[in-house]
């Protein structure tokens, strides 16, 4: 029995916006507690390791809210000092905005002290603004970016422009809702009509390198919203396991199948390239997805949340390799994530190439496009996969040396990319090959390994091939329709 939760977010009173006088352009810290004396037991403040953060949105007229929760889930209490701020971005920088910080409606500074946070309870910290410029107030600038201490919001849907001074109350415990306690609590699955089914094409991140979350929507009764290319709005949550979160809106192309002799829609989506991003830190992360229930715009905005997946990030440099048999000082590493695809199932090659112990200058253009790397594979019979002699890729006209001693790894490369991925179920053999060069002029390459020389005279060295690897396709599952 699959029982996905909804966020419901609660309105609540906006009435101090249009009160903020536009002058105040700087930002109001409350004064902090008392110092507690020596006999009191004083509570650490609270790190981003310690709290788990999640986002709620309202909008009334021309008024937008952003309400941060910060759910304290370490083992003791946590103080909180009042006095943050926010950042706001949009067109992929910071935008200039002014604001006040726990202002009464007059302007003036608000008397608030610490907060002590026990475990399991939390505090919010709030965000308005004006999304409508008023005569004579502040100009409207675009946003589409939030970002606070140690978590962010990337969504030109969910994020208004702002026209106004932005109001930052923090922190305030949090406020008791009963009716969404009593709709947290509801545990009837025939009420969930859309559910969220999010896995991944692994258990490991590998930062920069290629990355899938594979996500199945099913939508019995049409209540989503579809976008351009039959999705959904969506947002992707990450958490890492340092507190870092970011809430960012996603897109795609979606696949629409209808639910067999059920109502309603299956959708389906591969989300790429996660390894960027807020999955590109080497850390443990958890991750959400969340689709959109009605308007961005709504009093009250809704969602509906996936499974939880716990991934791993690691650096590919750091990771354990076995390497190929070496050719004239040079070596392959290559493995895949696992043993079995589903057929059309895009099939990441993590890869990685080094120089052993070759005195020669061993160059190449830039990776992964221009090294001269080929992937061969193979069935069962021996015969080649049919292929692209390409891959389409472009680069800056770098030339890279290969210095002794250091892994190389080969990000971003994918079966598919190269036109190898298996039509067929079976069993097959991946061997990646690499025609090493060497630059005769024997110029030093810089402490990275890059110089930007164009027109270097790179001669063949040696023909080096990894281990062959095993992988088997099978036939995609047929889906099945939930009860």
């Amino acid at each position: 029995m699959r029982i996905t939760s909804k966020i419901i977010v609660t309105a609540f009173g906006l009435s101090l916006l249009p009160m903020i006088c536009s002058e105040l352009a700087f930002a109001q810290t409350s004064p902090r507690s008392a110092i507690p004396s020596a006999s009191q037991k004083v509570s650490p403040d609270c790190a981003a390791s310690d709290l788990d953060t999640t986002y709620q949105f309202t909008n009334q007229l021309t008024t937008e809210r952003v309400i941060v929760t910060f759910r304290n889930i370490s083992g003791h209490s946590c103080i909180f000092h009042p006095g943050d701020g926010v950042t706001f971005g949009g067109n992929g920088h910071n935008i200039w905005t002014k604001e006040c910080r726990n202002c009464e409606p007059d302007g003036t500074p608000k008397i608030v002290g610490q907060l002590e946070v026990a475990t399991g309870a939390s505090a919010q910290l709030f965000v308005t603004w004006k999304t409508q410029a008023d005569v004579g107030g502040e100009a409207c600038q675009e946003g589409g970016t939030l970002n606070g201490n140690a978590w962010s919001i990337w969504s030109v849907s969910l994020l208004g422009n702002v026209c106004s001074v932005v109001l930052v109350d923090s922190y305030l415990p949090e406020a008791v809702d009963e009716q969404k306690q009593n709709l947290r609590s509801q545990t009837v699955p025939n009420e969930r009509l859309v559910t969220i089914t999010l896995t991944a094409s692994g258990e490991t991140v590998y930062s920069l390198d290629s990355f899938w979350l594979h996500l199945t929507l099913e939508d019995r009764k049409g209540e989503l919203e579809l976008k351009e290319n039959s999705c959904p709005l969506l947002f992707v949550r990450t958490r890492g396991s340092d507190g870092s979160t970011s809430l960012q809106e996603e897109s795609g192309f979606c696949h629409l199948t209808p639910l067999g002799q059920q109502p309603g829609r299956s959708i389906r989506l591969d989300l790429a390239t996660l390894g960027w991003g807020a999955l590109g830190t080497p850390v443990d992360h958890s991750v959400q997805v969340f689709a959109l229930l009605g308007s961005p715009d709504a009093q009250q905005v809704e969602m509906v949340t996936s499974n939880t997946l716990n991934l791993r990030t690691l650096d590919p440099a750091t990771i354990p390799r076995t390497w190929g048999p070496e050719s004239k000082g040079l070596a392959i590493s290559l493995f895949l994530d696992k043993g079995t695809y589903l057929l059309g199932e895009n099939i990441p090659l993590r890869m990685a190439v080094k120089n052993v112990s070759a005195d020669a200058t061993i160059a190449s253009g830039e990776l992964p496009c221009f090294a001269g790397i080929t992937f061969e594979v193979r069935d069962p019979n021996g015969r080649d996969v049919a292929h692209a002699d390409t891959m389409p890729c472009t680069g800056h006209g770098w030339l890279m040396t290969y210095l002794k001693g250091k892994v190389f790894p080969v990000t971003g490369l994918t079966l598919q990319a190269f036109g190898l991925l298996p039509e067929q179920p079976g069993k097959y053999t991946v061997v990646a090959t690499w025609n090493a060069m060497s630059d005769k002029a024997n110029r030093p390459g810089s402490a990275s390994g890059y110089y930007s020389e164009f027109g270097a005279t790179l001669t063949p060295y040696a023909i080096v091939h990894s281990q062959p690897v095993a992988f088997e396709v099978v036939s995609q599952p047929q889906l099945v329709p939930a009860p």
